[in-house]
């Protein structure tokens, strides 16, 4: 089974309903670390916040979009693992017919989000 989930093919239901709350898991755990660490410095911590929630949601899928570009893909042809490293990502390949890997992206989602709870260890207040 676990080629199935790292090949750029549709999982069953329950591994990609597992996957989807994964994805909201990891999705919340940087948010929170982050606002946690931002408010610890000073009280404009919205600022942080959006420049992470652009990069990291809204910059894994357009990288996606240049690598089809540039690699002349159909887009009916499946993602490659950066589309999934954001959460938005990981939604759309879990709720839609567009094919690609997830767990590469959920690995990169893990680990993005377990640094910035690091990173909230050292906020002093």
């Amino acid at each position: 089974t676990w080629e199935v989930l790292t090949e750029n093919e549709t999982l069953p239901v329950p591994w990609m309903m597992t996957c989807v709350v994964c994805a909201f898991v990891f999705a919340l755990l940087p948010i929170a670390g982050l606002l946690r660490f931002s408010y610890a410095i000073t009280t404009k911590a919205l600022w942080p916040l959006f420049l992470f929630l652009f990069l990291a949601w809204a910059i894994p899928p357009m990288i996606d979009l240049m690598l089809g570009v540039l690699h002349d893909r159909y887009p009916s042809e499946p993602k490659s693992w950066v589309f999934g490293c954001s959460p938005v990502s990981t939604w759309i390949l879990a709720f839609t017919t567009v094919k690609g890997p997830i767990i590469p992206g959920l690995i990169v989602q893990a680990a993005l989000g377990i640094s910035t709870l690091f990173l909230a260890r050292k906020a002093k207040y």
